[in-house]
């Protein structure tokens, strides 16, 4: 009974007072306003999924349109061959690492799914890794962050291309080896995946360049390099599958073999 005539009292004092009318009034669309943007938070959080799904899938329609796989003879002016010689998954982050020296990612899909080893695995922001073992529906991804990793990569504005490896120092840093005594680099310069990788499309974010040296007693040059990837932000990736890596690997195993014999 008390609220109710507290309610009905400040109603006719709103009616018949215009100072307080107003006072009234810009303090209840002051609460109205904060009850509806706590309202549309809600509804964005609860929205995620489906604007994150929707994100990933343009990048990844993005990423079909500008890749550019090596060309075939006859084939040069076909615009359809990109979409032919690499297939994209995508799948979900359930376990990752980056304290170690070896550190391996857990993502859904397996063997069910077309997964298999040696698929290169990336994210919006950068690359990832390299699909080491496969179950039914997961598989163990190799990370970036480990010291057996290895993946061409260039600079992007002059096309020269080294060694992507991991020293095991910091999650953050790795070290673009093998660049050529020529080669000219500024911090800032873009790292992106090569067009040798082929594990990865060319282009694939890798991060950027801090400082070039000439390590003690070696011909070449060392990059010392940024990665892009947020390691503490992945959720989901994308999984490579090369169409045409498994009979390019055959045939130079089968040629190798052959040479080696006496």
């Amino acid at each position: 009974m008390f609220l109710l005539l507290q309610t009905l009292s400040l109603y006719l004092l709103y009616l018949s007072h215009t100072y307080q009318g107003s006072i009234l009034w810009n303090t209840s669309k002051d609460w109205a306003g904060k009850i509806f943007a706590l309202r549309e938070k809600g509804l964005r959080y609860l929205m995620l999924d489906d604007i994150n799904r929707m994100l990933m899938q343009s990048y990844l329609q993005k990423l079909r349109c500008n890749s550019k796989p090596p060309e075939f003879p006859g084939t040069i002016k076909s615009s359809s061959n990109a979409l032919q010689y690499y297939e994209f998954l995508t799948a979900e982050v359930v376990d990752v690492t980056k304290h170690y020296q070896n550190n391996y990612l857990t993502i859904t899909g397996g063997s069910k799914h077309g997964v298999v080893r040696d698929m290169g695995v990336f994210s919006p922001s950068g690359i990832v890794g390299i699909v080491q073992d496969v179950s039914e529906n997961f598989s163990l991804v190799m990370s970036v962050l480990h010291l057996k990793f290895k993946v061409n990569c260039e600079i992007k504005k002059n096309g020269i291309y080294g060694m992507l490896q991991w020293n095991g120092s910091s999650p953050y840093y790795a070290e673009l080896t093998d660049l050529p005594n020529h080669t000219k680099a500024i911090r800032g310069d873009t790292i992106v995946t090569g067009k040798l990788s082929g594990m990865f499309p060319a282009g694939i974010p890798v991060g950027v360049v801090e400082y070039v040296e000439r390590k003690q007693n070696e011909p070449f040059l060392t990059a010392h390099i940024r990665l892009t990837t947020e390691w503490g932000k992945l959720h989901q990736v994308f999984v490579v599958k090369n169409k045409y890596l498994l009979e390019a690997d055959s045939l130079k195993i089968k040629s190798i073999n052959a040479f080696d014999k006496p």
